[in-house]
């Protein structure tokens, strides 16, 4: 069994960005895990454990998918928190791209065809930059963050999708790409 996810590599220029942003919050001195510089991706599918058989399908319906997938563009903008102010549990920034939500579309409805379910919660694509433990010095967090919400940290062309397998260990996860899916 593999824990494996689908996402997108944030591009250096625009990771070192989001680690500038991550300084800032660090210094409010909040209880969080922050995601590592080289970790910075957009999630679009997370598959869980699976085994070595439904990889191999996996695989070969992603092959066919990207085929027929284009470039597109994606602005990675703004700051925010899941699930709400009152209950903080992750700061992301914000991904924007009609590209990668239709990306997100078809890649839900071909494996679908597979018997993976459908993920039940909205498609929010955006980089994770912390997991909070315990907000500590929560009103200057969430004042940063509303200073925030709107912050450019650049644009990029996606090139690539990339299957990872995420391994997990007490320092945090370590993730290594299966494969990667070159687009159009």
């Amino acid at each position: 069994m593999k824990r494996v996810f689908l996402a997108i590599k944030i591009p250096d220029e625009i990771s070192q960005k989001l680690s500038r942003f991550q300084n800032e919050i660090k210094k409010l001195d909040i209880d969080a895990k922050f995601v590592e510089e080289e970790n910075f991706h957009i999630n679009i599918k997370f598959f869980g454990n699976i085994s070595d058989k439904k990889l191999k399908d996996i695989l070969d319906v992603l092959n066919d998918l990207v085929k027929s997938t284009r470039l597109f563009e994606v602005d990675v903008q703004g700051v925010g928190i899941f699930p709400s102010e009152e209950f903080v549990r992750v700061l992301w920034a914000g991904a924007q791209s009609e590209g990668l939500r239709q990306l997100h579309t078809i890649v839900e409805a071909k494996l679908e065809e597979l018997g993976i379910p459908k993920d039940e919660r909205r498609f929010t694509p955006h980089v994770t930059l912390a997991r909070i433990r315990n907000p500590r010095n929560k009103e200057m967090f969430l004042d940063k963050i509303r200073e925030n919400y709107k912050k450019e940290f650049g644009s990029f062309t996606a090139l690539s999708m990339s299957l990872f397998e995420s391994k997990l260990s007490k320092q945090g996860p370590t993730y290594g790409v299966i494969k990667e899916f070159r687009f159009k």
